[in-house]
């Protein structure tokens, strides 16, 4: 058969999945275009099982390589995806547990004992050797860590000559990243100074290093100079070393100006039934990296300390990319930035332009609950420019609490706004759904301020669509470190087990027990996330149909979580 790779399609036609499937699923088309060359790179991003796939990070770098360094072929593909569409009953097994799992850090080897591990390595080796790579990079975030570095030994001991890189937000638990994973000794989880399947580990922003790796060569002076890069070569590691230098990300870190990206490169994924699937109905789009807010148990401030943003009417930028996809039929996107109203005059500025353009389309994202928001007319021009899905991280109720988490802390301002989109909703085309986030025994929670919380919740239960996210708080070192400053005392053991004089790890689970039993009688869709374990009544592959919610916690299992000395399940929350 003749091959040819991802890019076009014959006649602007966009291929029938089922004329093109390969075994397991693969990304890789069979149309146009025959392969002649190698591919240089070669980019995969190990999904997580649990969570909706996006490939904007390999779309970014793509698009950054083909603008800046055109004269080098890279490839992304996803065919781990496929494995599972074609296995879905997978996902709730022991091996799809364990697939994307955090209690278990470091323990990567653990996946040899897994078949169907050994079948995903076969399939991705069989995809990168077909193309013949120098560089086969993984994009890795906090769900994919051990996955990736078992796929990544695998795929070097089978091609020896393909040098190995590690990007992404993932790296900044590695060690000499800024959130190194550690055990209860204080040992670093992942101490790269013992792989030798590993060739390159980048922290921060990874095009313009990938750029200047592959510009290198073996060149060990020109390495050294790339910021953001620990390397391997001849059998040494170079660059700096957490354990004995304290990591600044502005000083080690490579950081981008986010206002040079050009538009997203989707085209290695066009065409398939993972973007059908994802793309077909929801464009994602990235406007900005980092966050300009400092909320004190979120980390992205700490890590992404470089917060840029992209303009809104150059050519690369953000209302040119929602216009490429607008004439191509897509009027659905979500913004998937840390925060959408960064800067509210940006934010106006952006609705504005969309109805002079008249774009009739329809977005959302994270918006930060915050003073312009109460205003009606506000609130309005972003429902006229086609806002609708506003997931908000409200937290908690209490001023005192949201005080301390940094957080936007006028109640009655927050109650202005809700009743602003109450308003909205009894006339706009789509209603604004409000995706709430809370979180349960922050810091300094007391049982009247978790009670405004519920009070809160029942008082607007009409205007909220569903809670999204409803977790147990997990207490991290740079918190700690600051309420043992300002004087109070803390029984640390690790992000779960802790106590203060408000909360015992046993009330805040009775918390989460009480305020589900509210969810419940207020008829509302929500998630709580207890340990490992997802309390709900949504299922994130068939949104919005209802299943079983009939979980609950019971004595021992809230005493086996008061025994366990594993950690709690990292939060993934974009604030």
């Amino acid at each position: 058969m003749k091959r040819y790779k991802t890019g076009e399609v014959l006649g602007e036609v966009r291929p029938n999945p089922e004329n093109y499937k390969l075994p397991y699923g693969d990304n890789e088309k069979e149309i146009v275009s025959p392969i002649t060359d190698q591919t240089d790179v070669i980019l995969i991003q190990v999904p997580n099982l649990r969570e909706s796939t996006y490939y904007a990070g390999m779309a970014a770098l793509k698009a950054w390589m083909k603008k800046y360094k055109s004269d080098i072929t890279l490839f992304c593909m996803d065919p781990i995806t496929g494995y599972f569409d074609k296995h879905h009953d997978l996902i709730h097994s022991e091996f799809g547990q364990a697939f994307n799992t955090f209690s278990t850090q470091g323990n990567y080897f653990q996946y040899s004992k897994y078949k169907e591990m050994k079948d995903i390595c076969d399939l991705v080796y069989t995809r990168i050797e077909k193309r013949a790579p120098k560089y086969v990079g993984f994009s890795i975030i906090y769900g994919n860590v051990d996955v990736t570095l078992y796929l990544a030994h695998h795929i070097k001991k089978m091609l020896p000559n393909v040098e190995i890189l590690l990007g992404g937000k993932g790296t900044d638990i590695l060690l000499s990243g800024i959130m190194s994973a550690r055990y209860d000794n204080g040992a670093v989880r992942y101490d790269f100074t013992n792989w030798n399947f590993i060739d390159y580990i980048v922290y921060g922003d990874g095009e313009k290093p990938l750029e200047e790796i592959i510009e290198a060569g073996k060149d060990i002076d020109k390495l050294k100079k790339i910021k953001g890069l620990n390397f391997r070569l001849d059998g040494e590691w170079h660059g700096w070393n957490s354990e004995t230098e304290p990591v600044n990300p502005s000083d080690k870190y490579s950081h981008l100006d986010f206002s040079k990206m050009p538009i997203p490169d989707y085209s290695d994924f066009e065409g398939t039934i993972q973007y059908d699937r994802t793309m077909g109905t929801t464009v994602p789009l990235t406007f900005s990296r980092g966050c300009p807010f400092k909320c004190s148990f979120c980390s992205i401030p700490t890590v992404v300390e470089n917060f840029n943003y992209r303009d809104i009417d150059d050519q690369s930028g953000c209302i040119a990319e929602m216009e490429q996809w607008y004439n191509r039929g897509q009027d659905e996107f979500f913004i998937q930035d840390s925060i959408v109203n960064f800067r509210p005059d940006w934010l106006e500025r952006f609705c504005k332009t969309l109805i002079e353009k008249d774009m009739k389309v329809w977005w959302g994202g994270n918006m930060r609950l915050m003073k312009p928001m109460r205003d009606f007319e506000t609130m309005k021009l972003y429902s006229d420019a086609g806002f609708w899905q506003m997931i908000t991280g409200l937290e908690s109720a209490s001023p005192k609490v949201l005080r301390h988490m940094k957080k936007y802390s006028s109640i009655q301002g927050t109650r202005e706004i809700f009743e602003n989109i109450r308003e909205i909703n009894k006339t706009a085309e789509r209603p604004i759904r409000i995706l709430l986030q809370l979180i349960i025994g922050y810091i300094n929670e007391t049982e009247e301020d978790f009670q405004m919380t519920m009070d809160f919740v029942e008082e607007f239960s009409d205007v909220i669509f569903e809670v999204t996210t409803c977790s147990l708080f997990l207490c991290w070192q740079p918190l700690v470190d600051r309420w043992e400053r300002e004087g109070h005392w803390i029984t640390f053991t690790n992000e779960v087990e802790w106590e203060t004089e408000f909360s015992t790890l046993e009330e805040r689970l009775e918390r989460g027990k009480k305020i589900e039993k509210l969810f419940k009688k207020l008829g509302l869709k929500y998630n709580i996330y207890l340990r490992e374990q997802i309390s709900s009544n949504t299922d994130s592959r068939q949104r919005r149909e209802e299943v079983d919610d009939s979980f609950q916690l019971d004595d021992d299992q809230v005493k086996n979580i008061i025994e366990s000395r594993e950690e709690f399940g990292t939060e993934y929350k974009a604030k």
